[in-house]
Parts: structure tokens; C-alpha cells; sequence
């Protein structure tokens, strides 16, 4: 399922225009916000397929997926990572998040505590248009 989740970024990316997240300052550690994309994506999928503990988070969808482009943008323009390598960076963040949560002596507690670490860059997304 990760593994799509990176394709649809590589998709998305390649597809769309720059996003209005991708004017804003850069703020913040790159590869914090690599992890932080991973961590939403994990959150969305986990929301999309309506799991019970997902639903105690605020929704994913459009912030979390603006969030996720703009972190890809990135990594293209900072770090020069060609379209066919940044699946690459996101999956090794997802592999090593997941693995971290299991590892963890309370799951829940690290994945939370990852959370909240993240979603102050939530803040930074300006509102989805009026559809």
C-alpha cells in the first residue's frame, strides 16, 4: 500500500502545476518534513480505509496530500532527487516509521507522540479552493 502511495505522488507531481504551499518560505528541517509526509500518508491510508484509530485524528485528505506534494517539490528542487528516485526517499521514511511502531513498547504511544511532532506543519497548508 506504501508503495502506491509513492507512486501517486510521482503521479501527481509530474501532472500538476506548483501547488500554492510550494510559494511559501521554506521552513523547517527537509528531512523532518520527509518524515512528517510519511507519517500523513500512513494517517490517510489508515483513514481511507476507515480503521477505527484513524478517526481520532484530524482528516488527512487535502492538507495532508498538499503537504506530501509540497515535500516532493522539495526534494526535486533542494536536493535535486530525479522523479524516479523519490519513491525512494518516501518509502525508506515509511519502512523505517512503521518499523519504529512496532518496534515501540506502546504502538499507539509512538505513533501519537510522531504526530503530534508533525502537525504543526498542517498549519502551513493553506485551504483547499471552494470546490
Amino acid at each position: 500500500m506504501s508503495n502506491r502511495i509513492a507512486t501517486l505522488l510521482v503521479l501527481a507531481l509530474a501532472a500538476s502545476p506548483a501547488i500554492a504551499l510550494a510559494d511559501q518560505p521554506k521552513t523547517g528541517d527537509l528531512d523532518q518534513r520527509v518524515r512528517c509526509s510519511a507519517i500523513f500518508a500512513l494517517l490517510a491510508r489508515d483513514q481511507n480505509l476507515k480503521l477505527p484509530e484513524a478517526a481520532a485524528y484530524p482528516p488527512m485528505d487535502d492538507k495532508g496530500k498538499a503537504f506530501f506534494m509540497d515535500t516532493g517539490m522539495r526534494l526535486f528542487a533542494e536536493r535535486k532527487v530525479e522523479p524516479g528516485t523519490v519513491r525512494a526517499f518516501f518509502q525508506g521514511e515509511v519502512d523505517k516509521f512503521q518499523g519504529e511502531v512496532v518496534a515501540a513498547k506502546d504502538p499507539k504511544a509512538h505513533f501519537d507522540a510522531a504526530f503530534r511532532s508533525c502537525q504543526h506543519y498542517l498549519t502551513e497548508v493553506p485551504p483547499a479552493p471552494a470546490r
